[in-house]
C-alpha cells in the first residue's frame, strides 16, 4: 500500500483542526445569543448567525463522514480515494454558502461606513462571481464525483474560486482599514476605539485571506497531492469564527465607550462648566459607539 500522508494524512489533519475550531464556533454562538438582551440585533442578523453556525456544523459532520468512508468503509481500497462520497458535497456546499454569507455581511458593514454603493457593490459582485463559480464546480462534481477533475477540467475554476475569495477578503480588509482610518476626530477615546476596529478588521481579513491563498498555492504547486485539503477544510471555520468574533467584540468596545460617556467627575466650578464637561463625555461615547455595528 502506498504512503497516504499526502491524501488521507492531509484530510485527517484538516479534520482535527477544524473540529477544534468548530468547538470555538459553537462557544462563540452561545456567547452571541446570550448577549442579545443587551444588543437586540435585527432578526436578519440573528438569522444569518444561526444559518452560518448550522452550516458550519453540517460541514463538520460531512467532513467526518468523508474521512470515515475512506478509512473504514473503503479501508485498503486505495483506488477508491479519487471517488468522492456524497458527503463531499455536504462539505463543499456549506463552504461556499458560509463564505458568501460572511463576505456579504462585511460588504454591508463597508456600505454602512462608506454611505456610497459603488465600493461595496464592486466587492459584492466579486463575491457573487466566486459563489457562482463554486456552485458550477459542485454541479460538475455532483455528476461525476471524481477528484481527478480538480487537476483536470475544473483546475482553472478551482484556481479562480480561491483567488477571487482571497481577493474579496483583501478588498474588504483594505476598505475597512481605509474607511475607519479616516474617521478620526477630536475625541481621543473614539480614536482609540477606531484603532481597535481597524486592527480587528485587518486581522480577521488576513486570516481568511491567508487560508484561501494557501489553498490556492498548494493546489497549484502540489497538484498530485491533497495538501490543500488541510486548509480548505479550515475555510468555513475561519469565516464563521470571523463573523462571530466581530459581533461578540462589540461588548467590550461598547462597554469602553459607555464607561467613557458615563464618567462622573467633581469639579469645583460653576454648574455650567460641569454640565458642559458631561455633555462632551456623552458626545464622545456616542461618537465611539456608532462605529460598532
Amino acid at each position: 500500500m502506498p504512503a497516504l500522508d499526502s491524501t488521507l494524512g492531509a484530510l485527517f489533519i484538516g479534520l482535527v483542526v477544524s473540529s477544534m475550531l468548530n468547538g470555538v464556533t459553537l462557544s462563540q454562538a452561545w456567547s452571541y445569543f446570550g448577549a442579545q438582551k443587551q444588543f437586540k440585533d435585527p432578526i436578519w442578523l440573528k438569522t444569518l448567525v444561526a444559518v452560518v453556525v448550522t452550516l458550519d456544523f453540517v460541514h463538520q459532520v460531512c467532513t467526518t463522514n468523508w474521512l470515515y468512508i475512506f478509512c473504514v468503509t473503503r479501508y485498503g481500497d486505495v483506488d477508491s480515494l479519487t471517488l468522492l462520497p456524497p458527503s463531499y458535497l455536504g462539505m463543499a456546499y456549506p463552504t461556499g454558502f458560509v463564505t458568501f454569507a460572511v463576505q456579504s455581511f462585511y460588504v454591508w458593514r463597508v456600505w454602512q461606513l462608506h454611505g456610497n454603493l459603488i465600493l461595496p457593490a464592486g466587492i459584492f459582485i466579486c463575491s457573487c462571481a466566486q459563489e457562482a463559480m463554486q456552485l458550477y464546480s459542485m454541479s460538475v462534481v455532483g455528476k461525476n464525483p471524481n477528484s481527478a477533475q480538480f487537476t483536470g477540467s475544473l483546475e482553472n475554476i478551482v484556481i479562480a474560486v480561491n483567488s477571487t475569495g482571497a481577493g474579496v477578503d483583501i478588498m474588504i480588509a483594505l476598505a475597512m482599514m481605509y474607511l475607519l482610518g479616516f474617521r478620526g476626530n477630536q475625541f481621543k477615546r473614539t480614536n482609540h476605539i477606531l484603532t481597535k476596529l481597524v486592527t480587528f478588521a485587518v486581522t480577521t481579513g488576513a486570516l481568511t485571506s491567508i487560508c484561501a491563498i494557501l489553498v490556492l498555492a498548494l493546489a497549484i504547486t502540489k497538484p498530485d497531492a491533497d495538501y490543500f485539503l488541510t486548509f480548505y477544510l479550515l475555510l468555513t471555520r475561519m469565516y464563521s469564527n470571523s463573523l462571530l468574533a466581530t459581533l461578540n467584540a462589540r461588548k467590550g468596545i461598547r462597554a469602553g465607550a459607555a464607561n467613557q460617556g458615563a464618567m462622573s467627575v467633581h469639579l469645583q466650578d460653576s454648574d455650567n462648566q460641569v454640565n458642559m464637561f458631561r455633555l462632551n463625555q456623552l458626545s464622545e461615547g456616542r461618537a465611539a459607539s456608532k462605529y460598532v455595528c
